[in-house]
This record gives structure tokens, C-alpha cells and sequence, in this order.
């Protein structure tokens, strides 16, 4: 297909199909290509258009029927306007219009606390899990600005691998308390004496 006397949608042997160039993409993703023109601002898309209550939805799929039609979805729900991703058929994480996460979650708006809610209500452990090797220190960190400053972990909570204790600061790089990995509770100090 032709705009004017520029190629603009090429269908190869195979069904590959290419909009806006004659190259194809990574042979892993290759179905359809999309790409900009040359000399405009350089942004290419996608538009999925839906109604004010459907959903705008991207399927990835392992079958021609059935629950395999859908086993992964990407899903922008405009009734509520959450953007809702699925794995293996069901809803793991869902982003709400006012912003809290929830990963196997679908209501984190509900929790008091609700920027990222973890699990939900079925039986059996959740968590989170902060992953780093032998060498460094998992943190969890609190912050009350976005200038990159001293001020910007006022409290940290903080597992060192290295010598295998916890530590809780406050008020910046203070530490406050520690156990150590053999059970002793410091206050005040980070050695027992």
C-alpha cells in the first residue's frame, strides 16, 4: 500500500506486515512493525480505542479457543480506569485511576495505606522480598523529599549481609537500633561492649 508515492504498509511472504518501513523488527516480535517517517518528532504508537466502559485490551495467547485465548492481558479498563495486567488467566497487578498498586490485589484504593498493596485475603503467606547479594545491604527507606540530599532517607530500615544484622535509622543516617545476628538488641550503640 502506497500514501501518495511513498510505501507506508508493507505485507511479506509469511504475513509479516510492516507500517512505515521495509525493514522488519527482532526476529522474536516480527509479526508487525511499526516505525516513525524520517524528520518527524520521533514518537511511533499504538492507539487502542474504546468505549467509555469497555476495556482497550492486548491478548497473548496459546490457543484458538477457550481459556487459552487469554492466558496473558494487558487491559485498560475505562470503566474505573485501572490498567490491569493477567498471567496465566488471572489478574496479578492492577494500577487504579488515583494511583495505588496492587499486585494480587484488585481493590489496593481500600487499604488505608495504599501506594502498593501486596496479597490480598487468601489463605496463605504473603511478602516482599528485597534481593541483593552476600556483600551488600537490603533497605527499605523513608523519604519526604526528591532533592538528592541527606535528608532524603529521614528513617531506613536496613539488613546487612555482610555482617548479618539489622539496623533502624531515624532522622538521616542515624542509626538508632540494632540486632545482631546472634540475637542481641543494641539501643543507642552499634557494638556490644
Amino acid at each position: 500500500l502506497y500514501d501518495n508515492t511513498t510505501q507506508a504498509v508493507t505485507v511479506q511472504d509469511g504475513g509479516r506486515v510492516l507500517i512505515g518501513t521495509t525493514s522488519e523488527g527482532h526476529g522474536n516480535a516480527d509479526d508487525l512493525t511499526i516505525a516513525t517517517a524520517a524528520g518527524s518528532l520521533g514518537n511511533t504508537g499504538i492507539t487502542i480505542r474504546s468505549s467509555t466502559t469497555g476495556d482497550g485490551n492486548i491478548f497473548f495467547s496459546d490457543a484458538t479457543s477457550g481459556a487459552g485465548e487469554t492466558k496473558g492481558v494487558i487491559k485498560y479498563a475505562h470503566d474505573g480506569n485501572s490498567l490491569r495486567f493477567n498471567t496465566d488467566g488471572s489478574e496479578r497487578l492492577r494500577i487504579t485511576s488515583g494511583g495505588p498498586i496492587g499486585v494480587g490485589n484488585t481493590n489496593p484504593q481500600v487499604q488505608y495505606f495504599n501506594n502498593l498493596v501486596v496479597g490480598n485475603n487468601v489463605s496463605g503467606d504473603k511478602g516482599i522480598t528485597i534481593r541483593t547479594n552476600s556483600d551488600s545491604s537490603g533497605i527499605l527507606a523513608f523519604s519526604d523529599t526528591d532533592i538528592g540530599d541527606a535528608n532524603r532517607y529521614d528513617g531506613y530500615i536496613r539488613y546487612s549481609h555482610v555482617t548479618q544484622h539489622m539496623a533502624f535509622y531515624t532522622a538521616g543516617a542515624n542509626e538508632r537500633v540494632r540486632i545482631t545476628s546472634d540475637g542481641k538488641l543494641l539501643i543507642g550503640i552499634t557494638a556490644s561492649t
